[in-house]
């Protein structure tokens, strides 16, 4: 058994380094004058649906979706999908498909799966099963598993931690952190507070707070790149959705801009936000 402890370099294309990013970019702390609103709880969440446009540079390269679903007996299932665009399919096709279902009402890790093609590889298939009452994890990687690793009390799946993150109460000095794991190694999420900003999308007009995560076990581009940054805008409301992300790498920077938003409760002209609002 391998037992728990903090590492490095967790590997994915452009889109899906992408999604992980956004994974560590919620729940930021919210800078507004006085009191700010209460987060939302994971179950408030369903139906939830955010759709993501990517640039590599000027040209559009990927789209990316997160959503959330009920799939009963007091589980959630949260979604992430990606997926190249067509003028960029026949050279660096990626697919991904990743999924995270957890109990109600604490949000106890219970499966992960992440399945897709990046590039010409072969498609891949990985799955972590949770034994959270003796702390353990099971990882596969298309049908061969490894030992169980040992696992810190709370801790979340890559995509579980992005809810997780969301519903956090914080404020403007304490420092945000969460241990997540891939089923080989634990890892800290961090972010830092870095300003505020009122910005434009396609899906609105967002007064937002600026934020930089830790890249540390991000691995893909930014693990081989040393100067490499990221920025990104969450929305200063009680939703604390990521609306914007800057990359800066090596090779290049990217963008994905989120342009539609949609939830069963709320009206999209609500969802967008509105300058002042």
């Amino acid at each position: 058994m391998t037992r728990f402890r903090t590492a490095h370099g967790i590997p994915g294309g452009l889109a899906l380094v992408v999604l992980l990013l956004l994974v560590f970019s919620l729940g930021a702390p919210v800078l507004a004058d006085g009191e700010p609103p209460p987060p939302p709880t994971p179950s408030s969440l369903i139906g939830e649906r955010l759709e993501f446009s990517v640039r590599w540079g000027w040209l559009r390269v990927a789209s990316a979706v997160l959503e959330v679903e009920s799939t009963g007996d007091d589980q959630i299932t949260f979604r992430a999908t990606a997926r190249t665009r067509s003028i960029v399919e026949a050279l660096y096709p990626v697919r991904d498909l990743v999924e995270s279902t957890v109990w109600l009402p604490d949000m106890r890790v219970d499966h992960y799966l992440k399945q897709g093609r990046t590039g010409r590889k072969e498609e891949r298939r990985v799955e972590i099963v949770f034994d959270v009452e003796n702390g353990l994890a099971q990882y596969t990687k298309n049908g061969e598993a490894r030992d169980p690793i040992e696992i810190p009390p709370g801790v979340q799946d890559p995509l579980s931690g992005l809810y997780a993150f969301r519903t956090l109460e914080v404020d403007d000095e304490q420092k945000i952190e969460l241990d997540v794991t891939d089923g080989k190694k634990v890892t800290r999420g961090r972010l830092t507070v870095v300003g505020r900003e009122q910005i434009k999308t396609p899906a609105g007009v967002f007064n937002t707070v600026v934020i930089e995560p830790s890249l540390e076990g991000i691995g893909g581009v930014f693990e081989t790149s040393p100067n490499a940054k990221a920025t990104i805008w969450v929305t200063e409301d009680e939703w604390r959705r990521p609306v914007k992300l800057k990359g800066k790498v090596s090779i290049g920077s990217f963008t994905a801009v989120l342009v539609n938003v949609t939830h069963p409760d709320q009206e999209v002209e609500q969802a967008a936000g509105k300058p002042g609002s």
